[in-house]
């Protein structure tokens, strides 16, 4: 039990040091995470077609960009991403 109190409270530490810091997660995240991501979100995922996994991860990541608000991006998904 004290484990996992110990695990929600890292993790809100760690989304507390991004949110505070500016940093954006989506710029290291894989094509997997950001497919997970639009998913949760009930987002429509674009296929990947005849690309590269560096090219169709950028189409997510401009999937991802325009199609999240930036306040749902620094809660909710960031959450959902680390949990």
């Amino acid at each position: 039990m004290i484990v996992i109190v110990y695990r929600i409270h890292y993790k809100e530490y760690l989304v507390g040091l991004v949110i505070r810091h500016g940093i954006d997660p989506a710029e290291v995240m894989t094509a997997d995470e950001l497919t997970v991501l639009l998913k949760r979100a009930e987002r429509k995922v674009p296929r990947r077609r005849d690309e590269s996994v560096a090219q169709h991860t950028r189409q997510l990541l401009d999937v991802t960009f325009s199609t999240l608000s930036q306040s749902c991006w620094s809660t909710f998904d960031l959450w959902t991403v680390i949990s």
